[in-house]
């Protein structure tokens, strides 16, 4: 195989992959899809000495 074939193979595999990806990422069912925090961070506001 020459350097252009593997080149083109590699950029193709990418290619395929990207398209993947994003089909997957607009599929609503998905249940990875992370778009918003699962929690709110909690604001600390005392330190040790003074919860005692």
């Amino acid at each position: 195989m020459s350097q252009a074939a593997i080149r083109k193979l590699v950029a193709d595999s990418v290619t395929a992959a990207l398209e993947a990806q994003a089909a997957t990422m607009e599929n609503a069912n998905n249940p990875n899809r992370n778009t918003v925090p699962t929690e709110i961070p909690v604001v600390k506001t005392r330190n040790y000495k003074e919860f005692i």
